[in-house]
């Protein structure tokens, strides 16, 4: 073979394999589940997980939490069991500090509490693909001791 002919396979040949890489490698919208969103915060849901419950997620991260005003943010809800994964697209190292991690156990009580019924929640923090890097479980939230009556 020429050298022109050497070149036209080594293109072909590289551009197929970009081709496999990208194919493989990138996660489509559908993937994720169903979207919902709105100020910049994007929900998506996968079922079991119904559309109400994904909608009262988004009323609680923009109203309560004020989880998407700095930046565009992107959460993804999962039912395994009776248990709920909020997964959430954190920015590179993220998962590696200690204070941000006990911020998120805090945020996964309070959707436990306030959105889920107190369903078991743990949050899984992802990569842009929502591929987890590291698992935070919910504070556990202290329930009221019964009073026992004083002795007289």
């Amino acid at each position: 073979m020429n050298r022109s002919c050497w070149t036209r396979v080594a293109v072909a040949s590289i551009a197929l394999l970009a081709a496999v890489l990208l194919s493989s490698g990138c996660n489509t919208r559908s993937d994720y589940g169903q979207k919902i969103e709105r100020n910049g915060c994007a929900v998506f849901y996968k079922k079991p997980v119904q559309q109400q419950t994904a909608q009262k997620t988004l009323d609680f991260l923009i109203k309560d939490a004020n989880f998407c005003k700095a930046s565009r943010k992107s959460v993804q809800l999962i039912k395994a069991g009776e248990a709920y994964q909020f997964r959430m697209v954190v920015k590179p190292g993220t998962d590696k500090k200690e204070g941000v991690v006990h911020g998120i156990a805090v945020l996964a009580a309070k959707l436990s509490a306030d959105v889920f019924g107190g369903a078991e929640t743990v949050v899984h923090l992802c990569d842009n693909r929502f591929k987890t890097l590291r698992v935070v479980k919910a504070f556990a939230v202290p329930t009221a001791a019964p009073s026992t009556p004083k002795k007289q």
